[in-house]
């Protein structure tokens, strides 16, 4: 029987947990390239979020729906567009207080695991992958507040 010194049994056991550990992360987390995808779709939720309350303050303040997206937030720091696109977001005026919003998505963020950082905005944001709109309506304000 051959005698294997005990650092090279040490060295291979070690190299077998430090694999497994790789596949077992890869396992959880999904692959760098799902992980990208993640991160751009939680971008876009970001990105409707904020229009969405964009809209919102405007609804406030002038008692109707803006004409785009552009007129609702003229001076703040909203991303109008798909960050791999480049193509605006679909916003559409769909009755008095009611608006649409589109976004095409990479991913299902649909199911019931904790998806990203942005786990809050995606309760209120869950899509299923390829275009996907949200039906939304302006909060209706109190002049009592």
């Amino acid at each position: 029987m051959i005698r294997y010194p005990i650092e090279r049994i040490l060295a291979a056991a070690a190299a077998a947990v430090v694999i497994l550990a790789i596949a077992g992360g890869l396992v959880v987390t999904g692959s760098p390239a799902k992980q990208r995808l993640r991160r751009i779709d939680e971008r876009r939720v970001q990105d409707l979020d904020g229009i969405s309350r964009a809209v919102d303050r405007y609804f406030e303040r002038n008692k109707k729906l803006p004409g785009s997206i552009d007129e609702a937030c003229k001076t703040c720091h909203i991303n109008f567009k798909d960050p791999v696109t480049k193509q605006p977001y679909i916003y559409e005026k769909t009755g008095e207080k009611a608006y649409r919003l589109c976004a095409g998505f990479a991913l299902d963020n649909d199911s019931e695991e904790k998806l990203g950082r942005y786990y809050y905005a995606q309760i209120r944001w869950k899509h299923k992958a390829g275009n996907y709109c949200y039906d939304l309506t302006a909060p209706a304000y109190s002049n009592d507040r």
